[in-house]
């Protein structure tokens, strides 16, 4: 039984081709490069921000020149690591001697963790199940191998997002078609597979979700701090599937599910936990009904805020006339939320789009909001060819770095390597909310920092009935948090190398946030 092709289609890139009143100054581009050869050089939606404060992109490439370095097989699977003001550190290709699909990028406690799709061996690629399998390598700091594995059936086991696990472990994300092999519990439809892995790339435990009367898909999670999962993905019929969001045991179990959409294509592309306990989901819709309000016209990008039961808070699309779609949200220090992704529209919520009459390609597109989803400002970055933006990072000094792809050489750009390239946009910050710390002399002691083992808070006195410290990773989701009086000691000997940001409220109020560094 094939994939639907609506389920693998929705992670091609934001390069969208055609068919408010902003209430605060938008930002101003510091910084912007691009990166690539004289093929296609194409980032889906997988990156990740390292705690030196450097940007790897997971992308896939067909060049042989330029920026890469040694291409392995016909399409590779390329992790290009850069600093803050975009310089190359290092880049390297893994893959087949065919061709290989990036699918996943996250931390490991001394490295990463790469995944993507695979369909034979050679290369870096050491045993292939079947026709398609996932693959998972761990990677040293400098992307050299420690170890790599594959993992499926003898039929279609296609991989969708990796996630890093409190444990130094990973949870590979995707679905499959196999009824072998490593798959056990294959209903007959194509259904969720999960993979945990241990830090050594054993699998602890797999598991499938799914039925026999629909397809089920995940395309992105978020491990609870409190223990077990949160997945994002669709289910239904094609052409009719709803953000089904799903809560998880620690072993994959599913506890319940929410489903939310009307009745036309409404597709997820991730999902963060926020501040207040609960959730928020990036992705388009094409309804005009059920869930979904204020459609403006072909396409959306539709936000979906949930409590931490999943039950609906509040859902906001954004757009034009035109094809809209989001393919990243995080956030903000200073408040509300900043969403990626792509446009092709020229009126609605959209302003400044870089529109030529004769190629009618659109641009990426970055929106900020407020905390209950009300724009802030915009802006479209590109040229007169085809631009997307498919992630967005908030740097430690609050100013935004914007990741996608371009085929422009005009507009906001200064050249093009061939074909699509990679491009990275930092923007300048201008905050339009604050948060305010009631108390600034609290003087809360954070030591050591940068730390190995442990990580001590200590309130200067215990006047406060109760505290609670929460953990937020370098894109704003959240970790850990834990209730203490007057002093607490997290224990960071498993929590991945990276820089991390926590609050501490003293009887609900905000008293003191900073950054501390774990560094194994």
């Amino acid at each position: 039984m094939n994939i639907p092709k609506t389920i693998i289609l929705i992670f091609f890139p934001l390069l969208i081709v055609r068919s408010i009143s902003v209430q605060a100054q938008n930002p101003q581009i510091i910084f912007q490069k691009n990166y690539g050869g004289s093929g296609n050089d194409v980032l889906y939606q997988y990156y990740t921000y390292t705690q030196d404060g450097n940007i790897v992109f997971w992308a896939n490439t067909q060049s042989n020149d330029g920026d890469i370095s040694k291409r392995v097989g016909t399409t590779d699977m390329w992790a290009l690591n850069i600093n803050s003001n975009g310089s190359t550190n290092w880049d390297k290709c893994y893959g087949t001697v065919m061709s290989s699909m990036p699918k996943g990028i996250c931390l490991a406690k001394d490295g990463l963790y790469l995944s993507g799709n695979i369909d034979t061996t050679g290369g870096s690629v050491s045993s292939c199940h079947g026709k398609y399998d996932y693959w998972c390598a761990k990677t040293d700091h400098t992307g050299n191998i420690v170890w790599e594995k594959s993992f499926g059936g003898s039929e279609i086991d296609y991989l969708y997002n990796s996630i890093s696990t409190s444990d130094g472990g990973v949870l590979l994300i995707g679905t499959t078609v196999s009824n072998d092999g490593d798959v056990t519990g294959y209903l007959g439809l194509s259904g969720i597979w999960l993979v945990k892995l241990n830090e050594n790339g054993g699998i602890v435990w797999e598991n499938y979700i799914g039925n026999k009367d629909y397809t089920t898909s995940a395309v992105d999670g978020i491990e609870k701090s409190n223990g077990g999962f949160v997945l994002v993905g669709v289910d239904g019929h094609p052409f009719d599937f709803k953000y089904t969001i799903m809560n998880l045991d620690a072993n994959g179990n599913l506890v319940y599910s929410k489903r939310y959409g009307g009745s036309d294509l409404d597709e997820p592309r991730r999902i963060r936990q926020t501040k207040d306990g609960g959730y928020i989901i990036v992705g388009y819709t094409k309804s005009i009904d059920g869930d979904v309000k204020n459609n403006h016209g072909k396409s959306d990008v539709w936000i979906v805020k949930t409590k931490s039961n999943l039950d609906l808070e509040w859902t906001k699309t954004y757009g034009g006339s035109d094809a809209d779609a989001g393919s990243d949200i995080i956030e903000c220090m200073e408040g509300g939320y900043i969403i990626a992704g792509g446009t092709g529209s020229i009126d609605g919520d959209v302003k400044g789009i870089h529109i030529s009459p004769f190629t009618q390609k659109g641009d990426a597109w970055v929106v900020k909001i407020d905390d209950t989803g009300t724009i802030e400002w915009q802006t479209c970055l590109g040229g007169t060819a085809g631009d997307g933006a498919s992630g967005i990072i908030q740097a430690s000094d609050s100013n935004y770095y914007v990741l996608g792809g371009t085929t422009s050489n005009d507009g906001d750009l200064t050249g093009n390597n061939g074909g699509i390239d990679l491009w990275y946009v930092k923007l300048s910050h201008h905050p339009t909310t604050i948060n305010n710390i009631l108390d600034k002399n609290t003087n809360v002691s954070v030591y050591p920092n940068p730390a190995q083992n442990k990580i001590n808070f200590q309130l200067p006195n215990n006047d406060y009935n109760k505290c609670r410290l929460t953990i937020y990773n370098i894109i704003g989701t959240k970790v850990a948090n834990f209730d203490f009086v007057s002093e607490y000691s997290w224990d960071v000997s498993c929590v991945p190398t990276a820089t991390y940001h926590y609050e501490i409220q003293a009887d609900n109020i905000l008293i003191d946030r900073g950054k501390v560094v774990v560094q194994h």
